[in-house]
């Protein structure tokens, strides 16, 4: 059932009050909205912007452009009422419809890093089972860790040994 009461809303008084539902849910003051229309060659004021939101003054074409702007929605956004009752419902369900489509999306990607991830995590294992084993081996076979890594550290930095003395 239509509410008579909001079809019989002027589009100012529709714009106002959706300039205001925008401005509370972007955390603006009225003057720092005001301020925001300044600052692209508007005259207005904290004043301006509580006239405009109560419908007590036109807005203008170009203003509302301006605005839809500053207030980050399209201009056909701040002349549309709220919906109401079965077309708000069909409009949060189409909503929920949407979100559960884009978190399946993200679960179906979450499932290919998992699974990216354990391969990762399985050759680190696989490396640090190998590097184990070959220490193990340089154990058994009696060699000194400790001046077999100071020997490999010594040819990494500074090569291998010229054998007739010249380098």
């Amino acid at each position: 059932m239509v509410n008579l009461v909001e079809a019989t809303k002027t589009p100012e008084q529709v714009a106002g009050e959706r300039i205001r539902e925008i401005r509370i849910t972007r955390h603006l003051t009225q003057a720092a909205l005001a301020k925001a229309m300044q600052a692209l060659g508007y005259n207005w004021l904290q004043t301006t912007v509580a006239k405009t939101e109560a419908a007590e003054r036109p807005l203008r074409l170009n203003e509302a452009t301006d605005l839809a702007g500053v207030l980050g929605v399209e201009v056909g956004y701040l002349l549309t009422s709220p919906l109401t009752g079965v077309a708000a419902a069909s409009e949060d369900f189409r909503e929920m419809l949407r979100a559960e489509e884009i978190a399946g999306g993200l679960d179906a990607e979450v499932k290919v890093l998992h699974q990216e991830l354990q391969r990762k995590l399985d050759a680190r294992d696989l490396a640090l089972r190998q590097a184990g084993a070959a220490r193990q081996r340089l154990i058994e076979a009696g060699a000194n860790l400790a001046v077999t890594a100071t020997l490999t550290a010594d040819a990494t930095v500074t090569g291998p040994k010229d054998t007739d003395g010249e380098h």
